[in-house]
This record gives structure tokens, C-alpha cells and sequence, in this order.
């Protein structure tokens, strides 16, 4: 488990049993790395138009499936284009219902936002999601027990950019291949334009290491 999950966990201790409890029990479960060869691109805060659409033009040019965690207020808005991940084999999950940062440690509707885009994804593709990406904000007891009760997958990443949208393409190619090696979740984000330009070099630069490229099973 990284080192700074281990910091942060010593500094909730002094927040309040609750929040340390639901912190690392979110945290432990959670899945950090593919298997051995393979690498699974994964894209938060979709789907935005244009950008998610041309990120999946790249992906089918290559013939790759990823994973898209949906904030579910934008699915409301771009239904079609939720249903054309599925068909074309990519896995979605669920990343809450707004973009919207919660403010530390205040209660908020983080988990009742989740379990609404559960039921709008319901109603778009026929499933509810398997898959979760935690919103922003520290985990509560209420978020925990939303993701026992949809028995929902925790899925996280060790590669991931710092304010990735103030990041030119090439930055962001370049800190991606970097760091991307057997066995990475890398975090991206499908709702900017940067990204659209960074991603067929990103996956020539993976794809010239020999690594699979993987979406997460839902």
C-alpha cells in the first residue's frame, strides 16, 4: 500500500474512530494493480462531448478496451454515449453523481450520490455497475456501507498525474510512460482536450514495453 495512504491513515486517527475505520477498510479492499504483462487504462469524470468520444475513436483505431468511471449527472446528458462503451467492450463504473468537490470531512451526499448513478446506469444499460472509483473527499462510514451493499469493487491506481489538466499532451505522455509499468491502473481523465491529443502516444509508448492492455471485469 503506498506510503502516503499509511500517512494519511495516522493523521485520521486523530479525526475520529469513525472516519479512520471507514478510511482504511475502503482502502485495504481496494485493487491497485492489474495482473503481471498488463497495464489497464482507466478515464474519470466521463463522459464529456467532445472528448470522450474522440478518446474512444483512439481506443477502437487500436482495437483497446478500457475502463470509463461515470459521473452520473453527465450520463444523464450523453445516455449514447454510455451505451457505445458497452458495445464496443469497455467496462464502465460508477464515480458518483457530481463533479463537485466535497469539502473535508463534512457530510455531504457523496454516498447517496453514488447509489443515484447506480439506478441511472441501471437505466441506461440494463446493469448496475460492479466497478467504483471513490469521489473526491475522505471516506465516511455511509460511503462504506454503500459500496458493501452494491457490492461494489473499489478500484484506485499507481499512476495517476497531479492536476492533469493544466498539463500539455506531451507532459502528460511523458510523466505516463515514466511511470506506467507490469501491473498498472493508470488514472486519466476522458473530459479535456489535452488528453484527446496525449493518448495515441501513450499507448504506442506502453505498447512498445510489451504490456497487454486490460479492462477491469465488471
Amino acid at each position: 500500500m503506498p506510503s502516503i495512504i499509511i500517512g494519511i491513515a495516522a493523521f485520521l486517527f486523530l479525526l475520529g474512530m469513525e472516519y479512520k475505520t471507514a478510511f482504511l477498510e475502503i482502502y485495504l479492499q481496494g485493487e491497485w494493480k492489474v495482473g503481471s504483462k498488463e497495464v489497464a487504462l482507466t478515464f474519470d469524470d466521463c463522459p464529456l462531448e467532445p472528448y470522450t468520444s474522440q478518446i474512444l475513436n483512439t481506443l477502437a483505431e487500436h482495437n483497446l478496451q478500457a475502463t470509463f468511471f461515470i459521473i452520473g449527472e453527465r450520463s444523464v446528458k450523453y445516455p449514447a454515449v454510455i451505451r457505445r462503451m458497452l458495445n464496443e467492450g469497455h467496462s464502465i463504473g460508477n464515480h458518483g453523481y457530481t463533479g463537485m468537490k466535497p469539502a473535508l470531512l463534512l457530510k455531504d451526499s457523496t454516498a447517496e450520490g453514488i447509489i443515484h448513478t447506480q439506478n441511472v446506469l441501471k437505466k441506461i444499460t440494463g446493469v448496475r455497475p460492479k466497478l467504483l472509483r471513490l469521489p473526491s473527499g475522505i471516506p465516511q462510514r455511509d460511503i462504506k456501507n454503500v459500496v458493501d451493499k452494491e457490492n461494489l469493487r473499489m478500484i484506485f491506481a499507481n499512476v495517476f498525474i497531479v492536476k492533469e489538466r493544466q498539463k500539455t499532451a506531451d507532459e502528460i505522455v511523458f510523466h505516463i510512460l515514466r511511470h506506467t509499468k507490469s501491473g498498472s491502473i493508470v488514472l486519466l481523465h476522458g473530459d479535456h482536450r489535452e488528453m484527446v491529443k496525449a493518448l495515441p502516444n501513450i499507448i504506442r509508448g506502453i505498447e512498445k514495453n510489451n504490456l497487454k492492455f486490460v479492462a477491469l471485469n465488471q
